[in-house]
């Protein structure tokens, strides 16, 4: 998987997967990342190996990085093959950091629309609409968002909220 969607400051760990896909063995292959540095180093790779190499990273904003490869064809005992220049190949991986975040305005209104302010006087008994405007002001959907007043309880669930969207809520 090239790609992954994670919260920030979440720990990713990246996978270097190395294929020898030649004729020869490899030796002192070196893996690396273009961000994070040196990953590891395989000793000898015979033709059509597969060595997986990890390096855990904390990942705080969206960031593609490059992981690369390089080895020296060899003989099977790793001594290297004279006139053959190394050989290397390079792949990203991307990872999305999402930022999720919502306000909420309650106010209240004695005409049951959502024009109302933050507090109202009225005689003890009088009916009144509480509206609650809540709002997507992160980068990624909010799924089953639940308002609770708490004096009222349960006011409402918000299936799905898009950056940037909003929905009111009353009662």
């Amino acid at each position: 998987q090239n790609a992954v969607v994670v919260g920030g400051g979440t720990p990713v760990t990246y996978c270097y997967r190395v294929t020898n896909t030649g004729e020869t063995y490899l030796s002192n292959i070196a893996v690396s990342d273009n961000l994070l540095g040196s990953v590891c180093t395989i000793a000898l790779l015979a033709p059509g190996a597969v060595q997986t190499c990890t390096k855990v990273a904390s990942i705080g904003q969206d960031t593609t990085n490059v992981g690369t490869a390089t080895g020296t064809p060899s003989d099977s005992q790793g001594v290297p093959l004279p006139n053959v220049p190394p050989v290397t190949d390079d792949d990203d991986a991307f990872v999305d950091v999402v930022r999720p975040a919502l306000t909420i305005d309650k106010t209240v209104s004695l005409t049951g629309q959502c024009l109302g302010s933050n507090s109202v006087v009225v005689p003890a008994g009088t009916q009144v609409t509480y509206c609650y405007l809540v709002t997507n002001t992160g980068d990624t959907h909010l799924v089953n968002t639940t308002v609770v007043d708490d004096v009222l309880g349960s006011i409402c669930t918000i299936a799905m909220l898009a950056p940037r969207a909003s929905q009111t809520c009353t009662k």
